[in-house]
């Protein structure tokens, strides 16, 4: 059989499969050979997912109506996409998070990722870093410009305040003048909840070990400053670009658009991973980017009916698409009928 160049797993998912309109409860499935698709929809593959040949391999991990999302890509780089897990079955999807990613990527052992990208601060998107920053390592974390302020905060969270501040400014997000948050509510995106906060102290306390020396991981924020965002994770021997295409702006007026619109190319194949990103970042890019079209679509806000504009559809004219949902463990309609 021909070597299969990008594919994605899954198992045990309860993600909508558009292009068939039906919710399958365990499916791995190739994005790019048409002809396996009936067969895998028809087969159970058990608890993990089985081995794939590939250069490049995107998990989608069941954690319900949240998303967790691991990169395998060509040149060994293995990077994940958020740590979160359903808000109403935190105790049942925590563990099998990180006990698939144990087996499926690592080969039973507690590996080290090169990247982490924590798309925005809610819950569904990084209840779960703790309890993943403990099982792995990480080299470096991709975070959103959005700060962690609490008006009632006690002495520990004060402290992570303060350190926020201090890295907003060396980031140039605010004047050296300001003194506290409350001077900058109107013109950065800022976080009280508790969840968030653990996360942060995840990141800056986080080391990993290379060569048998200990190092500090590297925190770095999606946002660049520039007005449109290219940052870029590449390699130039194997030829896979994974773009930022934003956020493209220091404030938003929804929590959902700090999440970074992804573009994973390689081999003439791409996907486009979406975070919760709404209409109004899908609107900004069609009109300042000239986005290309891809094979595969990460639907946006697990199917919500603020997301998934007909004209970035239609822009982006994906082959298959996913969202990562679990109609059976949320309180928001996802998916919703206008989306599917």
């Amino acid at each position: 059989m021909a070597k299969k160049k990008m594919k994605i797993s899954k198992v045990r998912i309860g993600v909508f499969i558009v292009f068939v309109l039906a919710l399958v409860a365990t499916l791995p499935f190739s994005s790019f050979f048409e002809e396996k698709i009936d067969a895998y929809l028809t087969k159970d593959y058990g608890e993990y997912a089985t081995a794939i040949e590939s250069d490049l391999v995107v998990h989608i991990i069941d954690v319900g109506n949240a998303d967790c999302i691991v990169l395998e890509l060509p040149d060994g780089t293995k990077g994940l996409i958020d740590a979160g897990v359903s808000t109403h079955s935190v105790s049942e999807y925590a563990d099998k998070a990180v006990s698939y990613i144990k087996n499926n990527v690592f080969d039973g052992e507690n590996g080290v990722f090169d990247f982490f990208i924590l798309t925005h601060q809610d819950a569904d998107h990084c209840n779960n870093t703790t309890n993943i920053f403990d099982a792995f390592e990480f080299k470096k974390v991709y975070r959103p410009a959005m700060f962690y302020y609490n008006d009632s905060a006690n002495t520990s969270q004060q402290e992570m305040i303060e350190d926020e501040l201090t890295r907003a400014k060396l980031a140039g997000f605010v004047d050296e003048s300001v003194t506290s948050f409350s001077e900058v509510k109107s013109s950065l995106g800022l976080s009280s909840t508790t969840t968030y906060y653990k996360s942060l102290l995840a990141f800056y306390s986080e080391t990993y070990t290379e060569n048998g020396e200990t190092k500090q991981c590297e925190v770095v924020y999606n946002y660049t400053g520039s007005e449109t965002n290219t940052n870029k994770i590449s390699d130039e021997t194997t030829g896979y670009e994974l773009t930022f295409y934003s956020p493209n702006f220091l404030y938003y007026s929804e929590n959902n658009d700090y999440s970074p619109v992804i573009i994973l190319s390689y081999k003439e194949k791409s996907i486009c991973l979406t975070g919760d990103a709404e209409i109004e970042v899908e609107n900004y890019l069609l009109e300042n980017v000239d986005l290309p079209s891809v094979d595969v679509l990460k639907v946006g806000h697990h199917g919500s009916s603020s997301s998934s504009s007909l004209n970035f559809l239609n822009k982006l004219s994906p082959t298959y698409a996913f969202i990562s949902c679990n109609n059976s463990d949320n309180n928001y309609g996802h998916p919703t009928e206008q989306t599917l």
